[in-house]
């Protein structure tokens, strides 16, 4: 039953190449943190308010979902990270039908000439996977306006197709969001905390 599947491929003990691996546990804080930070990049894109891309800006998504933290997920990502680093595909980052993230981080040692560093790798999975070929990132359109079933817009990311609110109650909340948006564009500096997210840092 359990085939190819990462948890069954990989046991829970690092790779040879892992000098010095040492397991690094995320807060409840900071799991708040890496949703969150997906959530607005993604809101961000949804409500057509990210301006920069090739060719930006980019517009606006009518189905993005909000994304929510989930454990098996994150055992995922710890059983990978153990291996090898990967990188964080913006595309994936985005993807609308995606609603699941979980993410691990570890340090191990690094011989950088007679000196011993440690380096950290941060890896996410996200549920259901995105880059699928020929499938679209998601559907261009106003935001929230084709939501799943069972989904409606989000109160704290008028944006996202969430599970707590309906279209309604977006429709009062946009015109502020999106005002706020543009006003604090010039502070919410996207690049910062997506670079944590592509990061292998030391």
């Amino acid at each position: 039953m359990c085939g190819k599947h990462t948890m069954c491929v990989y046991d829970d003990k690092p790779g040879p190449g892992c000098k010095g691996f040492i397991p690094i546990h995320f807060t409840p804080e900071e799991i708040a943190a890496i949703v969150d930070i997906h959530n607005t990049l993604r809101n961000r894109v949804a409500m057509g308010s990210e301006k920069r891309g090739d060719p930006g800006p980019q517009p606006a998504a009518s189905n993005m979902r909000i994304v929510e933290w989930d454990q098996e997920l994150a055992a995922l990502a710890h059983r990978n990270n153990n291996r090898y680093p990967s990188p964080i595909q913006y595309t994936q980052q985005v993807w609308a039908e995606t609603y699941q993230i979980g993410c691990a981080r570890v340090a191990f040692q690094k011989s950088d000439g007679p000196n011993i560093t440690y380096r950290e790798h941060f890896i996410c999975n996200y549920g259901p996977t995105g880059n699928i070929p020929g499938q679209k990132v998601y559907r261009i359109g106003e935001p929230c306006t084709e939501c799943p079933d069972g989904t409606g817009c989000s109160v704290e990311y008028p944006g996202l197709c969430g599970n707590e609110i309906l279209y309604a109650t977006y429709k009062k909340t946009n015109k502020k969001r999106q005002h706020d948006e543009r006003s604090g564009s010039e502070k919410l500096d996207i690049s910062l905390w997506l670079g944590i997210l592509y990061f292998l840092y030391i």
